[in-house]
């Protein structure tokens, strides 16, 4: 998944902070995200800023799912935009099947396992 964030600003903002969650069906954030001035430049000098976080592998159980977007100084600071329920979006599963079906009410989030058994 990639999600971009644009900036338009006069002015420089030192130690500007994105961040950014995704809440669930049941308005419950289930993952968050966080990008800082240092190492990443936000809002250097005035102008217009894009900003890409890519999450490799999202492993998000079927549903409908939501943006909650903090855009602020650093914690303490100022707040400059607080945006919810943006970006709504939906997870599929096409590719594999289970034996009781995919039901968004049993998790949000999968994660990879292996299991083994030992009989005695």
């Amino acid at each position: 998944m990639r999600i971009e964030f644009e900036f338009h600003y006069q002015r420089q903002i030192p130690g500007a902070c994105l961040s950014f969650q995704i809440v669930n069906q049941a308005q419950v954030p289930v993952l968050h995200f966080c990008a800082y001035d240092y190492p990443v430049e936000i809002c250097k000098g005035s102008g217009t800023t894009t900003i890409a976080c890519l999450v490799p592998r999202l492993n998000l159980n079927v549903g409908t799912y939501s943006l909650t977007v903090y855009f602020s100084d650093p914690p303490g600071g100022q707040m400059y935009q607080h945006l919810e329920g943006i970006c709504k979006f939906s997870v599929v599963i096409l590719d594999k099947t289970t034996l009781y079906g995919w039901r968004p009410e049993v998790c949000t989030y999968f994660e990879e396992a292996q299991w083994t058994a030992m009989t005695r």
